[in-house]
């Protein structure tokens, strides 16, 4: 079947491709005498003729090419023939049958992506779920439940319009128009500035506000266990749904609950706790127990922000949010062997004060080759320090493509809701407007991938031949046709980009050459042509070979 799933793959690619020579070179009376899929003599029974044309699928199905009249400049061209031969044809037609090829090829991602997204319905709505803790957002008032209506007169409709506005505009004042409570409020904020570096080992500046579209439940932890909330039973993990009846089931009902909290209060809470697995009989840790329980609250007690994270608002209940808390750690990972157990709370990391894993993973990523200075905090023990240095791990994964990733070993557990997604008003647009930013967006990365392999930051064994395509092939389609349909679409773009490098008998080094003869006013002598065609072939033999060696090493040593 992996051969069965190549030539779907490959093959619409191919004819798509040649189809935009044959159809620009028919446009403007060019004769073509062959439109071939496959290279080599055609399968028996798959040619035909049709008018002037012979139509065939060859043997060889690694491209295809179509044969015009005049193509070839060793061929002398009878002068009743010339008014239909491609050289003879002014330069402009030239260049638009040359690059219809490619053109076709990056205008076919664009039909698959928009029914791809026009087919939705709904999609996330521009609403705030948790704002991060000392992050711009946060400073300039945004609260969980805000709606974003706009953010610099640009209408935000759904999550991805407000995430895209605000990732271009880094360290620069935005104004959002906000839904709070059915009031319109207008609010200004700056996103911080952050650069992070790309796989394709470029490091790009985005724009970080510190809002997440899910909200944050009221999981909660606890350190000390001397504090009211490890006297009233609290343990990590449980879920808090109300204070005196009061629903408190998102983490920023939790936090504005407990500041209006005096001390010696008595407050009733209500909580869901997960069971662990000898509690209910088997292995699920899903499975929640509800309890009521009395917590009396107390006056703050004189210790340090790390030792109890938070304002000093309301009164003191040792209650923490569960977020920075370990609930696994893998063993032999640097986050076992630094001492890290689960039930620690991670207090900062290079210095800074934590209080958000979103975070936390930035710095992660942002220091992964390095040493992080890391403070934690076990259970009713003073804060401990240490050095992480993360493991480099070489992942190969379903695609047979390797992957560098650093591993930390230890994870938190904390549940996210997401609001309910809202219908997409005029799919049409909807979908042109993702199909078009998609591409560009990806052909944008592909460029750049080409550039940074030229500058070494990309392996050259990334390349891959016609083996590692019917591999990506049978993947894809073990996944489903919308998978299968995405993949194409990439390598349709792949396709199009490589077909338009200024590479002799490539297309793109066709419209080197008619460049060339534009600028010098007179075309390049058969001699000149003959020495380049012969460049560029060796250029694409070397290539192919190199791919296939990449192939062979790939899957088969």
């Amino acid at each position: 079947m992996i051969i069965v799933w190549f030539l779907l793959l490959i093959g619409p690619l191919i004819f798509i491709h040649e189809l935009g020579h044959f159809a620009l070179a028919k446009l403007f009376g060019v004769k073509v005498h062959r439109f071939s899929l496959g290279f080599g003599p055609a399968i028996k029974g798959m040619s035909w003729t049709r008018g002037e044309t012979e139509y065939r699928i060859s043997y060889f199905p690694l491209g295809g090419y179509v044969k015009m009249l005049g193509d070839d400049p060793t061929v002398e061209i009878p002068e009743k023939d010339k008014d239909r031969s491609f050289t003879h044809k002014p330069l402009w037609q030239r260049y638009l049958i040359v690059i219809a090829g490619p053109f076709f090829n990056l205008a076919l991602p664009i039909i698959i992506y928009f029914f791809y997204f026009a087919a939705q319905s709904t999609a996330s709505p521009a609403v705030v779920g948790t704002v991060l803790e000392g992050e711009p957002a946060d400073k300039a008032g945004l609260k969980p439940g805000d709606k974003v209506l706009s953010v610099n007169g640009k209408k935000t409709r759904y999550w991805f319009d407000l995430t895209r506005v605000i990732r271009k505009n880094p360290d620069k004042k935005i104004t959002l128009k906000i839904k709070r409570d059915g009031q319109k409020l207008s609010v200004k904020a700056r996103p911080r500035l952050r650069r992070l570096e790309t796989r394709l080992g470029v490091v790009e500046e985005r724009g970080l506000l510190g809002i997440v579209p899910a909200f944050t439940a009221s999981e909660i932890g606890v350190s000390d266990p001397q504090s009211p909330a490890a006297k009233a039973g609290l343990r990590r993990g449980d879920w808090i749904l109300k204070i005196n009846n009061k629903k408190t089931r998102y983490r920023h009902q939790l936090k504005k609950t407990l500041e209006q909290t005096k001390p010696g209060e008595v407050i009733e809470l209500t909580i869901l706790r997960p069971l662990k697995p000898k509690e209910a009989d088997f292995a699920d840790l899903r499975l929640l127990k509800p309890l009521t329980l009395n917590l009396s609250t107390a006056a703050h007690p004189d210790i340090s922000e790390q030792e109890s994270p938070g304002d000093k608002k309301g009164a003191y209940t040792g209650i923490l949010s569960g977020e920075m808390f370990l609930d696994y750690i893998e063993p032999g990972s640097p986050a076992h062997i630094l001492g890290l157990k689960e039930g620690d709370r991670i207090v900062s990391a290079m210095n800074k004060p934590l209080k958000s894993w979103f975070l936390f993973e930035n710095i992660l990523h942002r220091h992964k080759d390095k040493a992080i200075p890391i403070t934690w905090k076990p259970y009713g023990q003073p804060l401990r320090k240490g050095t992480l240095r993360q493991q480099k791990k070489i992942i190969t994964n379903e695609f047979k493509q390797e992957e560098e990733s650093y591993i930390f070993g230890a994870f938190n557990r904390i549940t996210h809701h997401f609001p309910d997604e809202i219908p997409i008003h005029n799919r049409v647009i909807y979908g042109g407007k993702m199909a078009m930013l998609m591409t560009s967006e990806i052909i944008y990365d592909m460029g750049l991938a080409v550039v940074q392999m030229f500058r070494g930051r990309v392996p050259a064994d990334s390349v891959g031949g016609p083996i590692m395509l019917a591999n990506i092939a049978q993947v894809a389609a073990s996944k489903g046709w919308d998978v299968f349909l995405w993949i194409m679409a990439l390598i349709s773009l792949n396709l199009g980009l490589l077909n338009l490098l200024p590479i002799p008998i490539l297309d793109g080094g066709h419209v080197l050459i008619f460049t060339i003869e534009a600028i010098r006013r007179k075309p390049l002598s058969l001699n000149a042509r003959i020495y380049i065609t012969y460049a560029g072939l060796f250029l694409i033999l070397a290539l192919m070979v190199w791919a296939f060696k990449n192939d062979i090493v790939r899957y088969f040593l």
